[in-house]
C-alpha cells in the first residue's frame, strides 16, 4: 500500500518538474511588457542544514486593459543555501521600480521575470522517476538476494535517468541559460 503512495508522489514530483521545464522553455518566446515591482525582500530561514535564502518579489503588469500580479522570478528559482547569489539578485531588483515581464500569450495571468530553467528542475524530474521506480521494485518477485529486476525494467530506469541527467548536465554547463541574476532585465 505504501508503494502506491510513493509512486503517486513520484508522479506528482515528475509532473511538477516537466511543467517547470515546459513553461521555462516556452517563456523565452513569450511577449514582454514593463511591470511595476511592488515589493522585493530577501528572506532567510534557519534550518537544521544551515540558513536558506530566497528573494521574494511581487510585481504587477497590464495586458489588454487587465491588471495582473505575480511573484514568480523564474520557473526554476528556489530557495538555497548560497547567500551571495540571492543577495546579488536582491540588490539588482531592489535598486529598480520597473522590470521586464514575460507573460503567456494565451493565459496572460502566467508570467515570469526570467525565462529558462535551472539545474534543479532536472533534479526534480529525476527524483520523481526514482520515487516511481520504488513501486516497480517493491512488487518484484523475491529471489534469494531480495528483489530482482527484469532487464527491460532496468533499461527503462537507466535510460530515463540518463536522459534527465544529460539534460541537467547540458543546462548546468550552459552558464548563459543557468544564471538567473544575469537574465533579469530591469527597465531604466
Amino acid at each position: 500500500m505504501i508503494g502506491w503512495f510513493v509512486f503517486l508522489a513520484g508522479v506528482i514530483v515528475f509532473i511538477l518538474g516537466v511543467r517547470k521545464l515546459y513553461y521555462g522553455r516556452q517563456a523565452s518566446s513569450w511577449p514582454t511588457i514593463e511591470g511595476k515591482l511592488l515589493t522585493c525582500s530577501l528572506e532567510s530561514e534557519k534550518t537544521r542544514y544551515g540558513t536558506s535564502w530566497e528573494v521574494k518579489v511581487l510585481y504587477s503588469y497590464s495586458v489588454g486593459g487587465r491588471k495582473f500580479q505575480s511573484n514568480k522570478i523564474s520557473f526554476g528559482y528556489e530557495t538555497s543555501y548560497a547567500p551571495s547569489y540571492h543577495k546579488a539578485i536582491y540588490k539588482k531588483l531592489h535598486s529598480t521600480s520597473w522590470v521586464l515581464v514575460r507573460y503567456h500569450p494565451d493565459n496572460t495571468g502566467i508570467s515570469v521575470l526570467v525565462p529558462g530553467v535551472d539545474c534543479e528542475t532536472y533534479l526534480l524530474m529525476a527524483v520523481g522517476v526514482w520515487l516511481m521506480s520504488t513501486l516497480y521494485l517493491s512488487y518484484l518477485p523475491r529471489g534469494e538476494c531480495g528483489a530482482t529486476m527484469t532487464w527491460q525494467g532496468a533499461l527503462f530506469f537507466i535510460l530515463t535517468l540518463g536522459i534527465i541527467a544529460a539534460g541537467a548536465l547540458w543546462e548546468c554547463s550552459n552558464k548563459d541559460s543557468n544564471d538567473v541574476l544575469e537574465r533579469i532585465q530591469v527597465v531604466p
